[in-house]
């Protein structure tokens, strides 16, 4: 057989098909084709040798935000340098996405949630049910592949938030929340609120040891919370990141208060006025970090510089601050159900273009502690979310299985080689440009293929978003 790409002599886990071993992958046509030993090279049209590195499939992360001010396509190549190979963008907009997918995607696949703006998508945060029914048909013509509601950020009423929940349902519709409603805030009770308003219908409940904060209770009691209530109710799915940096936005209105009520909560929490004199000395004393593009690499600033963009910018720039619980992260990685599955369906980063794309070194690290399994890392790394999504030929390394693959230095925890369709993406550091493929809906296909933007469908029918874990 001739290959169009070998990867020799690595250690391959594919958590699927029980496999932990070290052999050869052979990648013919885009698609995974051949896994044994003794392959030899002159077979192969590309080579790369693996030997002390391990090959596993290619992370799939289930919360990124690709476009952010002042990215441009970084986001992509930010994620490709960790080895990302598929990537659920939280917000959109779809618009955006779409664009830069096509100018910066780098053989990326992307699936985008456009966020239901207030005063853009709906007219107001207590829209009716013909209004949302609008505002969903008209996002996914433009190429999304679902909604999500920024709740915690900028809240719509419960009764709003049940029914979008509840039309998506209608239509078969991904939708996804940041937790918080008018009655409630980005807090363990804004997570329990989610659940409620949900009524049995699907959703994705995003980051969720961002409701462990200890805004309530204490973080452990808070995590406990969480994980009690994601047991109760199996036809939520969720994620979970392991940085204890959150994201928000550094804007502020006209009257001078802080767009995202994130943003409102950790000034006022820390002691600051939510006010700009309050952000500036938050970013002066380094409870605040703005974040902005450095040579090709979203990252924080230091005081001084991020004072200096921040003013810059007129007083919009992105920005974050340290308030995720460790125990929280390690409870939403590790907690498990009675059947012995995971609570959490995946390990996400909530970051792309925002400077925290840690699953990997981070994950290993909990692996080399001994609280999870390598396998079990790489599955709710790979696998699990790629089932959450609806995309059942990710994940692994079946015969057939699209050559999305990983290599990793273990010992330094970066990696070497990202690959996706069998195509090398990323090579030490170096990405390859072109264009990335979107996941969309039947009703996105023609929005899409308009733009020249690769185009694919998942099958939600068979995703655990749509049959629950």
């Amino acid at each position: 057989m001739r290959y169009d790409l070998l990867i020799r002599g690595g250690r391959v886990v594919d958590p699927l098909n029980t496999i932990d071993t070290i052999a050869d992958l052979g990648v013919v046509d885009g698609k995974i084709s051949t896994l044994e030993n003794g392959i030899d090279p002159i077979h192969a049209a590309e080579v790369i040798d693996a030997a002390g590195l391990l090959v596993m499939p290619g992370i799939v992360d289930a919360h990124v935000h690709v476009v952010r001010e002042d990215v441009k396509g970084v986001g992509y190549t930010m994620l490709l340098r960790k080895g990302v190979t598929t990537a659920l963008d939280m917000s959109g907009p779809i618009d955006a996405v779409m664009e830069e997918t096509l100018a910066y995607g780098q053989g990326l696949t992307v699936l985008s949630l456009h966020a239901l703006g207030i005063g853009k998508d709906i007219k107001t945060n207590d829209p009716g049910r013909e209004e949302i029914a609008a505002a969903i048909d008209a996002v996914l013509e433009k190429g999304a592949f679902g909604i999500k509601i920024l709740g915690g950020h900028y809240p719509l009423t419960p009764e709003a938030t049940a029914l979008i929940i509840e039309e998506c349902a209608k239509r078969g519709v991904y939708i996804a929340t940041h937790a918080g409603t008018t009655k409630t805030g980005s807090n363990i009770l804004g997570l329990e609120e989610a659940v409620d308003l949900s009524q049995g219908h699907p959703l994705h409940v995003a980051h969720v040891n961002a409701y462990c904060r200890g805004q309530i209770e204490d973080p452990i009691s808070e995590a406990r919370r969480m994980l009690d209530k994601l047991r109760k109710n199996p036809h939520i799915v969720s994620e979970g990141y392991l940085s204890v940096m959150n994201g928000t936005t550094a804007a502020f209105t006209e009257n001078d208060t802080p767009k995202s009520n994130v943003t409102r909560t950790w000034l006022e929490k820390k002691g600051y006025t939510a006010n700009r004199a309050g952000m500036a000395k938050a970013i002066e004393e380094g409870w605040a970090l703005i974040y902005a593009n450095g040579g090709g690499e979203m990252t924080y600033l230091s005081p001084e510089q991020g004072m200096a963009y921040w003013k810059k910018s007129g007083y919009t720039a992105n920005c974050s601050f340290p308030v995720n619980n460790p125990v929280a992260m390690l409870a939403a990685a590790t907690g498990r159900r009675e059947d012995g599955s995971f609570v959490v369906n995946a390990i996400s980063t909530d970051g792309g273009g925002i400077p925290r794309n840690v699953i990997f070194e981070n994950g290993i690290r909990l692996v080399g502690m001994r609280y999870m399994e390598l396998r079990d890392f790489v599955a709710k790394s790979t696998l699990y979310p790629a089932r959450m999504l609806g995309l059942t030929n990710k994940g692994h390394f079946s015969p057939g299985a699209d050559a999305d693959i990983a290599v990793f230095d273990m010992a330094t925890a970066a990696a070497r080689y990202t690959i996706t369709g069998g195509k090398i993406r990323m090579a030490g550091g170096i990405c390859s440009g072109g264009p990335g493929t979107l996941v969309t809906t039947e009703q996105g296909l023609r929005a899409a293929k308009g733009i020249g933007l690769p185009c694919i469908l998942a099958d939600m029918h068979n995703s655990t978003f749509r049959n629950g874990n």
